[in-house]
């Protein structure tokens, strides 16, 4: 959600209409475009705002198909469904891809190390 965009925006408005005065025209102009910058990412964020219902429709299509196949094949359809969307790279997910030992460090962190991942 834009949340942090109309915080951007309320905030510079409430300083221009607090500090506007005829006598600060530099001040002034610096506030009004602090406020003309926080404005302008407002069609940017109501943009995600419209990636919503299509994220929720293929929430509940992904939920009905792990459904499926868990009354399908039983228990075990979940965790390898799961452990699937994990690790596919595709549709530019790239969930515990890791391309460096630090990536491997920072997949383990609540896991205790692999051995072979500790010899040099």
């Amino acid at each position: 959600m834009p949340e942090k965009t109309f915080m951007d925006i309320e905030k510079s408005f409430e300083k221009l209409k607090q500090e506007m005065s005829i006598l600060h025209p530099e001040r002034d102009l610096e506030n009004l475009k602090s406020f003309m910058h926080s404005l302008s990412k407002l069609p940017g964020a109501i943009k995600k705002l419209n990636d919503v219902p299509k994220d929720v429709e293929n929430i509940v299509i992904g939920l009905g198909e792990v459904f499926a196949e868990f009354e399908k094949e039983g228990p075990t359809a979940f965790l390898k469904s799961a452990m699937f969307d994990m690790l596919s790279t595709e549709k530019g997910r790239d969930y515990l891809q890791a391309s460096s030992p630090e990536d491997y460090k920072t997949l383990f962190d609540t896991l205790e190390m692999p051995q072979t991942l500790t010899i040099d």
